[in-house]
């Protein structure tokens, strides 16, 4: 059992977090402007808004952490736990972000673990350059094995 993701500090928490407590302070301090221009008050509180909306959805969507078992994953995700067969897996792509930060998009089938589309903040070499991790290509290729050929 390796574990193939890292921590999802960044888009789980770090990023809905700036947006809410950012705008806040920045609602605070225009406070007493706000009653002068009231589409100053409207702007800001639709970024708090997105804030919460996109902690939510990141909550749900981004795994906290992934084993590679062989034949299936175990997940956990907000103190649960689940396990994905790699036959329940109908696409899997690495996806890069800014920063350097490489994402796994898994496509699922109907009726498993949380809808259809999941994504966890894949593991990423280690050195100088920011390369995709060994281990999570090699599980990218035997999700490919499982697709085409059937071979768990």
């Amino acid at each position: 059992m390796r574990k193939i993701s890292r921590s999802p500090f960044l888009p789980k928490i770090a990023l809905p977090n700036a947006i809410v407590f950012g705008t806040l302070l920045i609602f605070i301090a225009m406070l007493p402007s706000l009653t002068e221009n009231l589409v100053n008050l409207v702007f800001l509180m639709l970024f708090i808004v997105l804030g919460f909306a996109l902690k939510r959805y990141f909550k749900n969507t981004v795994l906290d952490e992934v084993y590679d078992c062989g034949n299936h994953l175990k997940v956990w995700n907000n103190s649960e736990f689940y396990i994905i067969d790699f036959k329940d897996i109908v696409h899997a792509q690495h996806i890069t972000w800014t920063g350097g930060m490489f994402t796994v998009n898994l496509l699922l089938r109907d009726g498993t673990f949380r809808g259809k589309s999941l994504s966890f903040v894949a593991k990423r070499s280690k050195g100088f350059f920011n390369k995709k991790h060994k281990g999570v290509t090699d599980f990218i290729e035997r999700i490919d094995k499982v697709k085409f050929h059937g071979l768990g």
